[in-house]
């Protein structure tokens, strides 16, 4: 990794996956754990966090911490297959957040105290109007991945220095693709959740994997932009985002309907 952030961001990564094979892991252990096995991923889980807290990366530590805690929580049986459950505890703690954030400034304690940057989040929110007022195109945009290019370049370049990314994934998709493509990534967060939620139901492994890999997306395009960018977090979206279905071979099929057809007996006369 060269750079904070993508040091953070493959740590992040690294610790959520490390602590969901943990769960895993200790889930289908019928027999005595191993402790060498054992010990060796929780030494490297230990190193992921130890790189999160040097990395100075807050959004990445941010998602590792919320996606930990909820796959903690969802591991709990009552939880790990009720999507209406989850949905209720979703809107309860989002309104929580709300109104402490209102009545106690919830929001400024985590940012500043905390994670010990502004509320401007290093000069993002001062950023994001200006990068607007370049938009020719609300409609359609600049076009994939071109609104970092150019005389517009050189333009921004005298306006926010050398930054070449709106630090918000969906900023990002609206200067290049528009409201189309804002409307476009919206769709497709959606009918991904409503997949998982489906996946929930069926009970299917996984499930809650890719529903809490789909959150910290989320959270994590509101100060980076990973959507639609090779990158470690796009890849770590896509597991979230495709679904792969097993093919079922023709011949498999035909013979499994000839084991499922009836056989008829003729009645003694």
């Amino acid at each position: 990794a060269t750079h904070k952030n993508t040091l953070g961001v493959l740590a992040f990564a690294g610790a959520l996956f490390l602590l969901w094979d943990l769960f895993d892991y200790w889930s289908k252990t019928t027999k005595q754990v191993s402790t060498f096995v054992l010990a060796s991923r929780i030494l490297v889980l230990l190193m992921c966090w130890y790189l999160l807290t040097i990395a100075n990366s807050a959004t990445s530590l941010v998602c590792a911490v919320v996606g930990s805690l909820l796959l903690i929580v969802l591991n709990l049986h009552s939880l790990n297959r009720s999507p209406r459950m989850i949905e209720g505890i979703g809107i309860g703690g989002a309104s929580l957040f709300l109104i402490l954030d209102s009545s106690l400034g919830l929001k400024e304690l985590i940012v500043v105290d905390l994670l010990g940057r502004d509320l401007t989040l290093t000069t993002r929110t001062d950023v994001w109007p200006i990068l607007i007022g370049f938009q020719d195109n609300p409609l359609l945009g600049a076009g994939f991945n071109t609104f970092w290019a150019g005389e517009r370049l050189a333009r921004l370049h005298q306006e926010v220095a050398t930054i070449v990314q709106a630090h918000n994934g969906y900023l990002e998709t609206y200067l290049n693709g528009g409201l189309i493509g804002v409307g476009l990534l919206l769709i497709l967060l959606a009918s991904t959740y409503l997949r998982i939620r489906e996946r929930l139901l069926l009970k299917q492994p996984g499930a809650s994997m890719r529903l809490i890999v789909l959150i910290t997306a989320i959270i994590y395009n509101n100060s980076e932009a990973s959507f639609n960018k090779v990158g470690i977090m796009w890849f770590v979206t896509l597991y979230a985002l495709m679904d792969y279905r097993a093919q079922v071979h023709p011949r498999s099929t035909s013979v499994q309907k000839r084991i499922q057809r009836p056989v008829l007996t003729e009645r003694p006369a």
